[in-house]
């Protein structure tokens, strides 16, 4: 009578498939990942709208009798363009008076028609401490991609209890699984298959988020490139290199990555306008994140402490799993339930 209820988060990637079945917010019983599309060859190769959803519908048949996914709404992110989010800051309002003012700002602020997206918000503690202020960390996402994410999942016969964008279950879990001081920011950069997000936080709250189109894919690229080899054996290259290395092949893309973390880090701190936005630490996570040498590159480069994202608070029982690889997965749990 007294377990802990049973959680699921579901991330669907470009490349994998990864499930994260939580006990309460604090065990880790299950995970499983799988690749979409193995027998890939080429950075842009895709399957079409149907047998992306027939693959995947197959490989959630897979998942394994421990992780109960077919018994419950999937709590999962939506991936893609068309998602746009922003801290804001507006005069003291009243529960009833902030829905409206906050459309109202966001009106003025995204490159689409209102009718197009759908606003969400979250409030979160002000930085502003000379007066008062009603501060938001807002997202607007695309109608149709949420639509899209929708009718995958439930052609797969199955329902969607909760649908994010990657930065709040990223949030949530360096949340749950760190504990840090209060009034400090930490940078949280995921590196996955095609899009790197660089999210910066306070308190278990997000106030940035950026997505550089720099990431995995485009490093297996310049190796495949390089070394004129297959797909399969440039992932392999890639994945025994050191990021710490000077190679031609991929010096020039790493270094794009390393200057598109660093002024996302500036952004930051130019749109925020605040006397103290400095960065005390940045975790890389993701599939890429755990690329040999990575964390030590980036901290050279922006003279900030640097580290591969681990459990902490969170128990983790299977250890089978690379902790990086399933922070989204189990963000999304967190909220699930």
């Amino acid at each position: 009578m007294f377990k802990k209820p049973l959680k699921i988060g579901l991330d669907i990637g470009q490349f994998s498939l990864k499930c994260a079945l939580l006990e309460g917010n604090s065990q880790i019983k299950a995970l499983w990942e799988k690749e979409i599309m193995p027998e890939r060859t080429s950075q842009d190769q895709t399957l079409n709208e149907l047998d992306r959803t027939s693959r995947i519908c197959a490989l959630l048949k897979e998942c394994p009798k421990e992780i109960p996914l077919f018994s419950q709404p999937v709590a999962t992110a939506l991936e893609g363009e068309g998602v746009i989010s922003q801290y804001m800051e507006l005069p003291p309002l009243s529960k009833n008076e902030v829905d409206l003012a906050v459309t109202s700002k966001i009106i003025k602020l995204i490159p689409f028609p209102i009718g197009q997206v759908k606003i969400s918000f979250l409030q979160v503690p002000p930085l502003t401490k000379t007066e008062k202020v009603t501060s938001v960390f807002w997202i607007a996402a695309r109608k149709d991609n949420i639509e899209k994410t929708v009718k995958l999942f439930n052609n797969c016969g199955l329902s969607v209890g909760s649908l994010e964008t990657p930065v709040l279950p990223l949030a949530r879990e360096f949340a749950f699984n760190h504990k840090m001081p209060k009034d400090q920011f930490y940078a949280l950069v995921n590196v996955g298959y095609r899009w790197t997000q660089v999210v910066i936080v306070r308190e278990g709250f997000p106030y940035f988020s950026r997505e550089i189109p720099i990431a995995g894919k485009t490093f297996t690229y310049a190796f495949q490139m390089g070394t004129q080899s297959a797909w399969g054996e440039a992932e392999k290259y890639k994945l025994n290199y050191d990021a710490r290395g000077r190679e031609p092949q991929i010096e020039s893309f790493l270094q794009r990555w390393l200057d598109e973390v660093q002024k996302s880090l500036g952004f930051f701190a130019n749109r925020l306008n605040q006397e103290n936005t400095k960065i005390e630490q940045v975790f890389l996570s993701g599939g890429g994140g755990e690329w040999q040498g990575l964390e030590k590159r980036l901290s050279d480069y922006l003279k900030i402490p640097v580290a591969v994202d681990s459990w902490e608070q969170i128990t983790d029982r299977t250890r089978e799993k690379h902790p990086g690889d399933f922070k989204v997965a189990v963000g999304l749990a967190l909220e699930a339930g």
